[in-house]
């Protein structure tokens, strides 16, 4: 009997892309196994999902934060509720594994396992933990981590540090190795929303990347900013690839000498497994865990951190310095690709199967049929 995996979780592009990364790894070593995503209304996972090939269900669900008393019993209600949909749902398609990808969205899927005694796992991307992770790591059997510092937050024993999955990522040092001289390429990305900071900071200074010869900028500039944005580099008669997301980022990493983005978990993993050099903007988040991101790979050397307020002309004279020094983006872009783990996901899967019986058990009139797979 075909395994039933569930990978739940989501909201944005950096929680679903390397869950879908993640399902790759599973349908290439165990090709029966049967995988559903379980996720929320107005995620990215809404639209990545399905665009796979994947069956994705939601349940509802929201993050427990604010000051108001009111607010917060509201997305507890919200999340018991979502825990109760999740509890039929894993019944329903007869769930053997319950893996966490991130987010709140992740919560009601995880829990619900837990009480129904299905083995749970969860992948945990950041140096410093959130709080739907810190949550359920006291519940999940193992914890698969992507920096050594992320395990101080679970149960002794409970971490593994076994890499963050990532998209099929070329390495960029073909591009440098072959002496590409169709100019110096900058690649501006804010996640997949976009980073309004690192939107104004970049336009603010276009006059000054005016004067670097040959460069050529592609800027992801998420939704809300892009007709702002575009009519910046008008104004300023910047040439520019500018759009609100690119699906084939993967290959724009792969031929960037140079990026600036944020300090996802994600993001971070993808610039390593390219091995890039980069200028990172972490979002000031109250959990400080993009900075956290950000640091550790600045002190082993391959990046630079700047703040999230440093004024436009600041960010664009960091950017200016490194695109007129290769060796200095060598050095980077060497010390990140060291870092990369590209079988993490492979790795992954062997410590969440080792998690579930030689013969899955179903659950009472469960049943595999139509939890989809890639197409």
């Amino acid at each position: 009997m075909a395994l039933v995996v569930v990978l739940a979780g989501g909201g944005s592009a950096g929680h679903v892309v390397p869950a879908l990364a993640l399902a790759e790894a599973i349908q290439k070593a165990d090709p029966e196994t049967q995988i559903r995503f379980v996720g929320t209304q107005d995620g990215q996972e809404e639209r990545l999902v399905p665009a796979a090939g994947y069956t994705l269900d939601v349940v509802p669900s929201r993050p427990v934060l604010g000051r108001s008393p009111l607010a917060m019993l509201q997305a507890l209600l919200t999340v018991a509720r979502g825990v109760g949909v999740a509890h039929r749902l894993l019944g329903e398609i007869g769930a053997d594994l319950v893996i966490g990808v991130g987010g709140f969205a992740s919560v009601p899927a995880v829990m619900a396992a837990v009480l129904r005694r299905i083995p749970t796992a969860l992948i945990e991307a950041n140096a410093k933990p959130g709080r739907a992770n810190r949550l359920l790591g006291r519940f999940a059997r193992v914890v698969c981590v992507q920096f050594e510092d992320a395990r101080a937050y679970f149960p002794a024993g409970r971490a593994e540090r076994l890499g963050f999955p990532v998209r099929d990522i070329p390495r960029s040092n073909g591009r440098r190795e072959a002496g590409a001289n169709d100019g110096l390429r900058l690649l501006i990305m804010g996640g997949s929303q976009g980073a309004r900071a690192i939107n104004r900071a970049v336009t603010g200074g276009l006059a000054r990347l005016r004067t670097v010869s040959g460069l050529r900028i592609t800027h992801q500039t998420g939704v809300l900013d892009l007709d702002e944005v575009r009519a910046a580099y008008d104004d300023a008669g910047v040439e520019a690839e500018i759009g609100a997301f690119y699906d084939d980022m993967p290959s724009r990493l792969a031929t960037a000498d140079l990026v600036i983005g944020r300090a996802g978990a994600s993001t971070i993993a993808e610039l390593c497994t390219t091995g890039v050099a980069s200028v990172l903007v972490p979002l000031p988040l109250a959990d400080g865990h993009q900075l956290a991101n950000a640091l550790e790979l600045m002190r082993a050397g391959g990046c630079v951190v700047v703040s999230n307020d440093l004024a436009a002309s600041k960010l664009v004279e960091e950017v200016v310095a490194l695109l007129a020094d290769p060796k200095a983006r060598q050095r980077m872009a060497d010390v990140a690709g060291t870092r990369a783990q590209p079988d993490a996901a492979a790795r992954i899967w062997r410590a969440c199967r080792a998690l579930v019986p030689a013969a899955p058990r179903k659950a009472a009139g469960g049943t595999a049929a139509g939890s989809g797979g890639a197409s």
